[in-house]
Order: structure tokens, then sequence, then C-alpha cells
């Protein structure tokens, strides 16, 4: 499709330069709206939100898992592994990049805990599971 523009009351065709421009600013536009589509996906969730993706997600069950391993266990970081897990279930929001960094502390235990938990623990199927989750609670799809 040809661009044009009125010079006159007459419809002129773009330069290639001004083509150009507005390709540059068409991107740029294009490039804004898919940012804010993405935060959007991942925006923060309350703790109703984030214990309901734990649950639909069956991430409860490690969570509940992981807390049990702990239990009794001696030592400073065992200490600060519990502190970290009790302290997160009941924050007023979360964050997602948040959430990956403290998953990527608890991945190794998890992983002792139960083998399977290792691939339902991984970045990408954490944030598959916020995407959906913000998905599902504003009526969208993932």
């Amino acid at each position: 499709m040809t661009r044009t523009k009125s010079v006159n009351g007459k419809r002129v065709d773009l330069t290639a330069k001004e083509n150009a421009a507005r390709d540059l600013e068409e991107a740029a536009v294009i490039s804004e709206r898919a940012e804010a589509e993405s935060a959007k996906a991942t925006r923060d969730l309350s703790r109703a939100e984030f214990n309901g993706m734990l649950a639909a997600k069956g991430l409860d069950a490690i969570w509940t898992s992981m807390q049990s391993a702990l239990t009794g266990a001696a030592g400073e970081d065992a200490e600060e592994l519990r502190f970290q897990l009790a302290a997160n279930l009941h924050a007023t929001f979360y964050n997602l990049d948040a959430t990956l960094i403290l998953v990527a502390q608890f991945r190794g235990l998890a992983a002792t805990v139960n083998a399977d938990y290792a691939a339902m623990l991984t970045d990408d199927s954490i944030t598959t599971a916020w995407r959906a989750t913000v998905a599902r609670l504003d009526g969208g799809t993932a």
C-alpha cells in the first residue's frame, strides 16, 4: 500500500525517506504495545491469586513438601530456607521476577524432595503458569 500525504490539497506519495521514517514510527508503536501487553500478562498477583495459581498448577504440594523436608533440619541454611518459605507464602503481593529469584533458591531442595519437581519449577514453567493465572483472572487467554 502506497502511503500518501496532502500537499496543497493534493495527495502525493511519500518519499522513500518519509516512508522509512513512518516505518520506524510504526515499529516503535508496535513494540510499545507488545511491551505493555507483556507487562499486563505478568502483573503482580495478590496473595489469593498467587495461592490460586499454586493450587491450580500443583505447586502448593511442592511448597508443602519442602517445608516438611526442612522441619527439624539443623543449621543456618535450613533455618534461612524455612524462613524464606514461610515469609514468602504470606506476602501481600507477588511479583514474577522476585518469584523466579526465590524459586531458583529452592529448585535444588525441591528436586531432592521429588525429582519431578525440577521440571515444574523451571523459569519457563513458572512464567507460563503466571501468565495463565493472569489470563484466567483478567478474562483473557494465556
